[in-house]
This record gives structure tokens, C-alpha cells and sequence, in this order.
């Protein structure tokens, strides 16, 4: 029984002190064959010759298992530590060896494990992504040369690691985290498998939950080009797009919502294909300028692609792109060749507009509605920069409009119907629609002889039935506004001489003829009152651009418009002038309102003319002229006579009553020399008010005018009342101080 128990007791110790025996030998071994500094020349040696990257580290051994262990292992981004940026930070990496080859005394590394490192990539300010990226991995030697590794049977092995992308911008720095990444990397008589997979995290913590990506793939070294993997990407937050879109300028909005992707590449002699998927999940566009407003909307968008990349001659061919929801789908296909063609094969379904209206939105509270479709067949000579429309067809049917205006619902657009049709070089124009009421239709042509540069000639008939005046007005003062604040932005810019002729613009309006008619059967002016008959046309031919025949009637006046643009010279320039004669007011309030009596004669006259080769002339050399005169005349029960009686009193002056006037005229002149506006001759002279004002305007501070009128009180004593007119000159604001009491009143704020 003692001697049973001694041979159990012995079965155990044995293994255990061969293993012991063999631990002792091995630290023996290496300790007579491998000291620290050895170790440590092999790594530095590796890194450098290998991927010319400087390393340090805190130590290095070899442990009981005959593997190369390096702790808080510290990789430079470049050749040195000089600019502080580390590609890779480990606190321990395991070199495994090839135990025969280290019995031989020699270093062969099998396999490398990354234990909880951090990887990071930077693209540096200033330097392209080329410049940046290059040199990362690329060795300096081929793999089956590089010393210390066994290219037949070479593994890398990533557990709980971090990879960073970091890039600096002119006002800030991105980094887009990739977390708990694991995977394999191995190279096997020359065939590499890549297997990597992880978290992303969001732009910024808990605003979305964490994305992932998972890559995989092999990769034959013995024939080149031959490879094919996998790339599968959840829910990467787009929000990271926003620095770039910032920093580039590229679009005045900002993303926001998860992308997903599924893409197959498979890589021969002749091409690469990439196939699959890409997802959008919660996708919206928001403007940059506030009050900020989504275009888009937590929409879900899909998409599928095949891509052919052509290696003998930089050839893309899209064989095929699909963008597609619920409510429409799109087709793309084509071709790039390198300063050769593209070619663009392109196809919708009929679209649904009323449910696309429910997430894109491209006026902030306008809806619409109707039914679009497409299709091109188009290409582009590179090398002639010319292009070959062979087919363009856009058809928009019974398209609608409404806009919400604080609850209530107002009709923008109704019944729109458009064709396009681009066949060669001929370009076809139908158009019909109501806008605010206002009924047009247009029929157009253009003829393109030459694309390069592109010289056209264009037909276009506008013809209205019945057309509303403020549409025009409207069109007319944003349009203005828009001017202005680009001259104004354009004047910071300093002095900047351009030889206009030299310029896109000049070349476009000198090349490039129009010859324009336009039509309005009934302009609409309110109420009932109604001008008939505007005609004109307008003829741009080699820069020249004209409007003449100006014809409109009504109200027993006269009128006369005309305008000539000299495009072709360095310096352009504007002449306009005009007139309206004897315009009968007691027809016009008649029409108009019936509540409101008016009577007199009234003159309208202006000049405009500018020279100017950029926006910021329209505040140095312009020369306008503007005179407003109404004769013999009366005017009473208007709604701002009313408003005008009750902001007296409120104000503390009990005067007669001014709701009926009689006048021998009034009068109102401005006059515009470069970014001066001088108000002149404002008076009136009648019955109840008398006074005669003069005052200044300034685009950006407004009106700045003082007047003191004299009125009666019940008792036909003159009374005089200190009043200012300030804000701008389409929105004037009446204002009266008084005992420190000071009272506004909006002049145009009546019907």
C-alpha cells in the first residue's frame, strides 16, 4: 500500500518538476544567449529598418513560455518623438517565437498579440490626406525579406483595442473613436486573411447609441491584384461629416443620423468590383442660418451599388445605383474614363410628391404636392469640354403648394405643369402655373451652337391673363435687398480690379443671346383696380441687353419705361428711365376702394444708371433719381388717415379731424448717388396739414428724417407736432415724443 502511494505521489511530481526543470533551463537558455540589450536592439532595429518609426518602451523579457513580452510599448508616428504623436500605445504586446528557431538561437516572430493599445492616425493641418497617410504602413521591405518575421506563418491578433482617426481643422480637432476592437490579421504561405471587428463610437456620448464594423477578407500575395472581402458598417454616426462640411465650406448645412453599409470588393487582374448596400437611418439636412430648418427629416433612405474599377486606363464603370425609399426610386449607371468621357445613364419612377413633402422640405413651411419624373442619357467629352445631351426629359404634373403661416394655410402655387425635354442641342421649355393667384405660362427655346465656349440663342414667351402687382413687388424688393447686402459684403473685400470682359459672366452675356417677350393681359393692382395690357420685350444680343416696346394702359395715363446693359466692355454699364403722366386717382380709389375717396393727378418719374465690373460699384458709382407728385387733389376715410387722427390723441394733441383732406399736391423725391440716399421735397399742401420736409436714407441704418407739420386745433389755431420718420423706407415708422413720452405708429401698416 506505501509503495502505491509513493509511485502516485511520484506520477505527479514528475511533470511538474520537467516543467520546472524546463523553465529553469529556458530562463538559463535565454539569459546565456539573449540579454535586454539584445532584445531590445532586435525591436528597435525592426521598427526602424522595417517601417522607419522610432519606438521606446519600459520593458522587455522573455517569459516562461518563450515569448517576446514588451510593456507600455510606445510607437512614434514618424522617425522620432519630435513631434510628440504616436501611431501605436500598448501596455503590453506579445511577440510569439518559433520555439525550433530559438533553440537555434535565432528570432523569428510567429505571431503578435496587442493587448489594450491605442492606434491613432492623424491627418495633420495643412498637409494633404496624401502627405499624411503614406508612409503608415507601407515597409520598406518586401515581407518574405523583412528579418525576425516568418512570412509562411505570420499572425496578428488585436484584443480590446482602441483605433483613433484625429484630424485638426482651423477651429477645432475631430477624432472618431473605434472601440474594443478584436480580430486577426494572418499571413500564410502568402495568402493574407484579415478578420477585424469593433464599436464606433458617436460624435458625442449618449446622443445615439454606438455604431459598429466588422471587415474581413483575403488577400494573395503570390498573384498580384487578386483579393476579396468584406466591409459591414452599423449605425456610423454622420454627425463626424459636419467638421469637414465646416472646415471645407461645402454645403450650408449641417447632417445628422446613422449610416449603415454591406459591401462586397472582389479584386482580379482586370478590375475591382465593390457591391452592396448603404442605409441611411434618421437622416436629417439642417440649414446653418437661423432660425435653424430641417430640409430633411428623420428619413430612412437605401441604396444599392455595383462599381467596376477598370485597372488599365482609370476606368469607372457604375453598372448600377439605386436610390430608393418607399416613394421613389432612382436609377444611375455610367462611366469615367480619365481625361476621357462620362457618360450618365439616369431613370426615376414617377415620384409621389405629397409623400416626400412629409420629410423634405426646402422652404421652410411650404408643403406641395404632384407627381415628378426623369431620364437622361447624357455624356461629357473631357479633353473638349464639351458635352452630348442626347435625351433629357422632366415632367412635373399638377404640382401644388401651400404655406403655413403661423396656423393658417395660404395656396403658393397651383396647378403647375412643366416639361423639359433636351434632345441634342436643343433645349424645349413648357410651363404653366398660378402662382399667388397670379396665372402664367411660358413657352420656351434654346438652340446651343457651341458648348465650349458655350454660345446659345433662346426664345422664351410669358404670357398672363391676370397677374397681381404685389407678386412683382415682392420679387422686385427681395431681389434688391439681395443685392445690397452682397455689395456690401463684396465692399469688405477692398480694392480688386477685374477686366469684366475676361470674366465667366462677361463671356456668357456676350456669347449667349435672348429674346424675351412678355405678356399680361390684367395686372392687378387690389380691390378691382386693374392695369391692362403690359407688353415688352427684352433682347440681349452680344451683350447688349434692351427692353423696348413698353407698353401698358389705364387710368387716362401715359406710361414709358426703358433699359439698355452694355455687357461688352470692361466697364458695364446701366441706364434706366421712366415715367408715369397723369394718372387719374379718383378712377384708380374708385376701383381700388369704394370706402376710400380720392381724387387728383398724378406723376411718376425715374432714372437709374450705373457703371460698375463688381457688386460693390452699386455703392460708388450709381446715380438714381425718383420724384412722386400728386396735383389738385383730396383724399379721405383712407384707413391711415384714421390710424393718424387716433396716434395724435394718444399722443396729447386734440386736433381737428383729418379723416377728409383737400391738397394742391404732395410730393416725395429721392435721390440716390452711390451709397447716399437723400430725401427731398417731401410735402403737402392742403387744408388741414401743411409741411415740407427734407432728411437723409442709408441701406443699413434707415431712414432718418425730421419734419414738423403744421396742423389745427378745434379752435383754427395752428398747431405745430415735432415728429421723426425712422426704419426703412418700404416699413417707415412714424414717431412722436412728448413730455418724455415718446409714441410709434407703422405707416404702411394699413390696408
Amino acid at each position: 500500500m506505501r509503495i502505491k502511494k509513493k509511485s502516485i505521489f511520484l506520477m505527479f511530481m514528475i511533470p511538474i518538476l520537467l516543467t520546472f526543470a524546463g523553465i529553469v533551463s529556458l530562463k538559463l537558455f535565454v539569459f546565456v544567449n539573449f540579454n535586454e540589450n539584445d532584445l531590445k536592439k532586435i525591436v528597435k532595429d525592426f521598427c526602424k529598418e522595417n517601417l522607419n518609426k522610432a519606438v521606446k518602451f519600459e520593458d522587455i523579457y522573455i517569459d516562461n513560455w518563450g515569448d517576446l513580452v514588451i510593456t507600455n510599448f510606445d510607437l512614434s508616428n514618424s522617425s522620432d518623438f519630435n513631434d510628440s504623436l504616436s501611431l501605436l500605445k500598448s501596455e503590453k504586446i506579445v511577440f510569439g517565437l518559433d520555439f525550433s528557431q530559438f533553440l537555434n538561437k535565432n528570432i523569428y516572430i510567429n505571431n503578435i498579440r496587442f493587448l489594450n493599445s491605442v492606434i491613432s492616425f492623424y491627418k495633420q493641418f495643412g498637409k494633404s490626406y496624401n502627405d499624411s497617410f503614406k508612409n503608415i504602413f507601407i515597409f520598406r521591405n518586401e515581407l518574405k525579406k523583412i528579418k525576425y518575421i516568418d512570412s509562411n506563418c505570420f499572425n496578428i491578433k488585436f484584443v480590446n483595442n482602441r483605433i483613433l482617426y484625429k484630424e485638426v481643422f482651423k477651429n477645432k480637432k475631430l477624432t472618431i473613436a473605434f472601440d474594443k476592437v478584436k480580430g486577426d490579421l494572418k499571413l500564410e504561405s502568402g495568402i493574407v486573411t484579415c478578420d477585424l471587428e469593433g464599436m464606433i463610437l458617436p460624435y458625442k456620448p449618449k446622443t445615439m447609441s454606438n455604431g459598429k464594423f466588422a471587415v474581413n477578407g483575403i488577400y494573395n500575395l503570390n498573384k498580384n491584384n487578386i483579393f476579396s472581402g468584406k466591409i459591414k458598417i452599423d449605425n456610423f454616426d454622420l454627425s463626424y461629416f459636419n467638421d469637414f462640411i465646416d472646415e471645407y465650406d461645402i454645403i450650408s448645412y449641417s447632417v445628422k443620423g446613422g449610416l449603415s453599409s454591406e459591401l462586397g470588393v472582389i479584386s482580379d487582374n482586370k478590375a475591382v468590383n465593390i457591391e452592396g448596400i448603404i442605409e441611411t437611418n434618421n437622416f436629417s439636412l439642417t440649414t446653418h442660418s437661423r432660425p435653424h430648418h430641417n430640409v430633411i427629416s428623420n428619413k430612412n433612405f437605401n441604396s444599392k451599388i455595383n462599381l467596376d474599377v477598370i485597372r488599365d486606363g482609370g476606368k469607372y464603370k457604375l453598372n448600377n445605383f439605386t436610390f430608393f425609399d418607399e416613394s421613389f426610386k432612382i436609377d444611375l449607371s455610367g462611366e469615367y474614363a480619365y481625361n476621357n468621357t462620362v457618360k450618365v445613364f439616369i431613370k426615376s419612377s414617377e415620384i409621389n410628391l405629397d409623400q416626400i413633402s412629409n420629410y423634405f422640405r426646402p422652404v421652410k413651411d411650404v408643403s406641395y404636392r404632384g407627381k415628378l419624373k426623369f431620364n437622361g442619357d447624357i455624356q461629357y467629352d473631357i479633353n473638349r469640354s464639351v458635352p452630348l445631351i442626347k435625351d433629357i426629359h422632366i415632367i412635373l404634373t399638377d404640382f401644388n403648394a401651400d404655406w403655413f403661416n403661423r396656423g393658417v394655410k395660404k395656396e403658393v402655387i397651383k396647378g403647375c405643369n412643366s416639361r423639359i425635354v433636351f434632345v441634342e442641342n436643343r433645349l424645349d421649355l413648357s410651363f404653366r402655373t398660378n402662382i399667388f393667384g397670379s396665372d402664367f405660362t411660358l413657352q420656351g427655346q434654346t438652340q446651343f451652337k457651341n458648348w465650349a465656349p458655350l454660345k446659345s440663342k433662346t426664345e422664351i414667351e410669358i404670357n398672363s391673363e391676370k397677374a397681381r402687382l404685389h407678386l412683382f413687388y415682392t420679387f422686385i424688393k427681395n431681389s434688391i435687398d439681395h443685392i445690397f447686402k452682397k455689395a456690401y459684403e463684396d465692399k469688405k473685400k477692398g480694392y480688386e480690379h477685374i477686366n469684366f470682359l475676361q470674366t465667366p459672366l462677361a463671356r456668357f452675356l456676350t456669347l449667349n443671346d435672348l429674346f424675351l417677350k412678355f405678356n399680361v393681359d390684367n395686372l392687378l393692382l387690389g380691390g378691382d383696380a386693374v392695369l391692362h395690357k403690359l407688353f415688352f420685350k427684352a433682347d440681349l444680343i452680344k451683350g447688349l441687353l434692351q427692353i423696348k416696346d413698353f407698353n401698358i394702359r389705364g387710368y387716362n395715363a401715359s406710361y414709358n419705361a426703358e433699359l439698355y446693359a452694355y455687357f461688352n466692355r470692361d466697364f458695364p454699364f446701366i441706364f434706366s428711365s421712366g415715367s408715369v403722366k397723369g394718372f387719374n386717382f379718383e378712377e384708380f380709389s374708385a376701383d381700388y376702394n369704394k370706402n376710400i375717396k380720392m381724387s387728383g393727378t398724378g406723376f411718376l418719374e425715374y432714372e437709374f444708371e450705373l457703371s460698375a465690373f463688381r457688386l460693390s460699384h452699386l455703392l460708388q458709382n450709381t446715380k438714381a433719381f425718383v420724384s412722386f407728385n400728386i396735383y389738385s387733389g383730396s383724399v379721405s376715410n383712407s384707413e391711415l388717415q384714421k390710424r393718424l387722427n387716433a396716434f395724435l390723441l394718444e399722443s396729447g394733441y386734440d386736433l381737428i379731424d383729418i379723416s377728409s383732406i383737400n391738397f394742391r399736391n404732395f410730393s416725395f423725391s429721392l435721390t440716390q448717388t452711390g451709397m447716399y440716399f437723400y430725401i427731398g421735397n417731401f410735402a403737402m399742401n392742403s387744408d388741414l396739414i401743411d409741411y415740407n420736409a427734407y432728411g437723409k436714407y442709408d441701406y443699413v441704418k434707415g431712414l432718418n428724417l425730421n419734419l414738423y407739420p403744421v396742423f389745427y386745433d378745434k379752435e383754427n389755431r395752428i398747431k405745430r407736432v415735432p415728429m421723426k420718420i425712422r426704419g426703412t423706407l418700404l416699413n417707415p415708422e412714424l414717431i412722436i415724443k412728448r413730455k418724455n413720452k415718446v409714441k410709434k405708429m407703422n405707416l404702411f401698416d394699413v390696408n
